[in-house]
């Protein structure tokens, strides 16, 4: 298993933008002709995939489009396939994404949760076919939707439900979330026949109703939105509080009998005894056994996929006989019987109105398209993130051009090309202010020169940022006032400056009762670092 904790620091230094301006400069470089090349090339790439692998599968915050993830991962197996002396063990090409959470029991897998190898052309799943039905003289594939959720597995003892666990590293164990999953209405507690064993993998998501809901909640109290449904349905069954999961209306879909007191020739029969005990198992199952008849099944789902209430991306193509599963076996990432059909995102043209300059709670100014409305994935899009001014400068963005832009990893789409055929005449390449919007200072780059930074120390803006900086070791050594303490003694209106500070004594009471630093003993703490 990969030890993620030590990219966590770094992964919540990197911001979208820049990471999309990483991930486009990986997906631009020819393959490398030599192993020297090769060697130089592997550190930077695998280090990003592992970040993308951390903000996705335990931060619940993804930083790029599934899409550009899928082709980094092609890239590297690529790069390692043709020197695979250069392959590490703990390669991010060949193992499960997710660490674990030290808010829950570690809990071992009886039974492996492994990933699906992806695919995306027809010309792969048909390879697939003849390679995997090639070895039956009666090769029989079932082809199903792929939810776009967070697998679980659900453990039962004479038909009731004990336990429920993440994938987690998807080999040797996985998060006990049990109290949770209890909240899940959509799962069986007990079950409709009375079953000595059994182990069931399914997916846990959140429906698009409940997704906008629980987003125009978020954004009325002023909170953070989640990026998508799959995320907010990871981040609801990670939470502490079992009553939060029950408001948030996840639901559950069964799609692979692990294990039970009784045995089936075929998957297809297994799901169905599934649907018998009381388990929603995944929609319009499709049985094929030629390549063709795969892709028809395949493009049903994809013409079906925008107007389903729960979001879809890709289509399961697995063997149906179990018995040939046990033979083909698995690599310690997939198995050998099954691959996922990636279906590409949505993209739909429209035209930039405007580009704004917007100043974040870290003082980070990050570029905004002003969109003419589109329907995209089943939302009306008016806005999209065009990431910071290297991005800018790649694609030539200008105000008024006809642009294609896709949903990605954020909440907000993103402008992918420029329809430059279609720019009206007198248009301007668009540059990042040299003054701060929000309070006049002058701007400047930091890190590595991607993110634009107002510097203005009292920016309302740039304020949390400057605040928690201010009180770190390198500076005045305040400990209890980190960037989480900062935003709220901000938001509730003790500070206001960095000054405000060594005034807040005067507020002790107020401060206790609000709880923006905390309990009693840690405002009493605070106060004293500060004096």
């Amino acid at each position: 298993m990969t030890d993620y904790g030590e990219h966590e620091a770094r992964t919540e230094s990197w911001t979208q933008g820049t990471v999309a301006a990483s991930v486009a400069g990986q997906l631009a470089m020819p393959a490398p002709g030599t192993r020297e090349e090769a060697a130089r090339r592997l550190p930077a790439l695998t280090r990003l995939i592992r970040i993308l692998d951390h903000a996705y599968y335990d931060l619940d915050s993804p930083l790029a489009p599934d899409a550009d993830y899928d082709q980094l991962i092609r890239k590297l197996q690529a790069l390692e396939s043709r020197w695979p002396e250069l392959a590490k063990p703990d390669s991010p090409a060949g193992l499960v994404g997710g660490g674990l959470s030290e808010k829950f029991a570690s809990v071992p897998h009886p039974y492996p949760m492994l990933s699906l190898l992806d695919v995306f052309s027809h010309e792969e799943v048909k390879a697939f076919a003849a390679k995997v039905g090639g070895q039956s003289p009666d090769p029989r594939f079932l082809v199903q939707m792929k939810i776009d959720g967070l697998s679980v597995s659900l453990t039962y003892a004479n038909g009731r439900l004990i336990r429920g666990v993440t994938r987690g590293d998807g080999l040797t164990s996985g998060e006990d979330v049990t109290e949770n999953i209890l909240q899940v209405r959509a799962i069986p507690t007990s079950l409709n026949q009375p079953v000595e064993e059994l182990a069931v993998r399914g997916e846990v998501f959140m429906p698009h109703p409940s997704f906008e809901r629980l987003n125009a909640e978020l954004e009325h109290k002023g909170e953070k939105l989640f990026a998508n449904p799959r995320n907010a349905a990871a981040g609801t069954l990670r939470q502490l509080d079992a009553s939060i999961v029950a408001e948030r209306g996840l639901s559950f879909f069964a799609f692979e009998l692990q294990h039970a007191s009784r045995s089936f020739e075929y998957d297809s029969e297994a799901l169905e005894w599934l649907s018998a005990l009381g388990f929603l198992v995944i929609p319009e199952i499709s049985i094929a056994s030629t390549g063709d008849q795969i892709m028809e099944a395949v493009d049903r789902i994809e013409e079906e996929r925008l107007s389903l209430p729960f979001g879809i991306d890709g289509a399961v193509i697995k063997l149906d006989r179990l018995a040939e599963r046990e033979l083909l076996g698995a690599t310690n990432k997939y198995p050998r019987w099954a691959v996922a059909y990636k279906y590409p995102p949505e993209q739909k043209p429209t035209r930039i109105i405007d580009i704004t300059a917007q100043v974040g709670r870290t003082g980070r100014i990050t570029p905004l398209a002003l969109l003419e409305p589109v329907n995209l994935a089943g939302t009306r899009v008016q806005r999209a993130t065009l990431h910071n001014q290297n991005y800018i400068d790649q694609l030539d963005v200008r105000v008024g051009d006809t642009v294609i832009v896709q949903m990605g990893g954020d909440i907000i789409p993103a402008v992918v090309r420029v329809i430059k055929e279609k720019r009206p005449p007198g248009t301007r390449p668009y540059r990042l202010p040299e003054y701060c919007p929000a309070c006049g200072s002058r701007t400047d780059y930091v890190g590595e020169g991607v993110d634009l930074y107002c510097t203005g120390i009292d920016c309302p803006a740039q304020l949390v940022r400057h605040l928690s900086y201010f009180a770190s070791k390198e500076a005045m050594d305040i400990a209890g006032i980190g960037e989480k303490t900062a935003s709220a003694l901000i938001e509730h209106g003790f500070v206001e400056s960095i000054a405000d500070l060594y005034t807040l004594h005067e507020q002790r009471d107020q401060l206790i009762e609000n709880g923006s630093a905390g309990r009693q003993k840690s405002v009493d703490k605070l106060l004293e670092q500060i004096e």
